[in-house]
């Protein structure tokens, strides 16, 4: 399955794109939306991520649009494991109060870690007891890939899902691979050159790669 990922987008585009894909991200980072916004969006498809990035609002904006997207009805809730501790605890609380499933996710832009520390990072994550681990990290080369997608023999087959990706150009195939090694979904952006995350190709593009592996 894929997740279409949105973010630099008005209420009216975003309005547009949950009318037409079954899974999709909303990026509350990079959307400049309204709380009214933000509930009607949640509050008008079963089937939506809430996720929003630290950096560009801080923590403590980033954890109230998360709490309002989930109150409103986001059926995932992304909680960076670079939250601080009490708004995570925080955020599981509200999700578990309000029958949201919690993606536990681990970012990180400037490398790939070596096999050991990917395993260490696993095995903090599934801690938790999320819906789904979320690991994504910056690939810079086929090892930094290899050691990615080798994480889908790592994973503990009764524990939660796993969706490991490489950012970056490099990581494509990460993010194509994904869905055929186990991950519940993959990523895409809504169109070419509206990436929510480096490396993500379009939702159509995507698409058409499956039609061909698949065929």
């Amino acid at each position: 399955m894929i997740c279409v990922s949105i973010g630099e987008c008005t209420f009216d585009e975003a309005s547009r794109a949950i009318g037409k894909y079954g899974l999709l991200e909303i990026r509350l980072d990079l959307c400049e939306l309204t709380t009214t916004e933000i509930k009607a969006l949640f509050g008008a498809h079963p089937n939506l991520i809430a996720a929003c990035r630290p950096g560009t609002h801080g923590v403590e904006d980033a954890a109230a649009l998360l709490k309002i997207a989930i109150g409103a009805g986001a059926a995932f809730v992304d909680i960076g494991h670079d939250l601080p501790q009490r708004h995570r605890d925080d955020l599981r609380q509200t999700a578990v109060n309000n029958s949201c499933k919690i993606i536990h996710s681990y970012h990180n832009y400037s490398e790939t870690p070596g096999a050991a520390s990917l395993h260490e990072i696993y095995n903090k994550l599934i801690k938790t007891d999320p819906y789904i681990i979320k690991i994504a990290t910056m690939a810079r080369s086929q090892e930094d890939c290899a050691r990615l997608l080798s994480l889908y023999d790592y994973r503990r087959k009764a524990g939660p899902a796993l969706i490991a990706i490489g950012m970056g150009i490099r990581g494509r195939v990460t993010r194509i691979a994904a869905p055929l090694l186990g991950a519940p979904f993959t990523y895409a952006s809504i169109a070419e050159n509206s990436e929510t995350s480096g490396g993500q190709l379009g939702v159509d593009a995507m698409q058409e790669v499956y039609k061909l592996l698949l065929s």
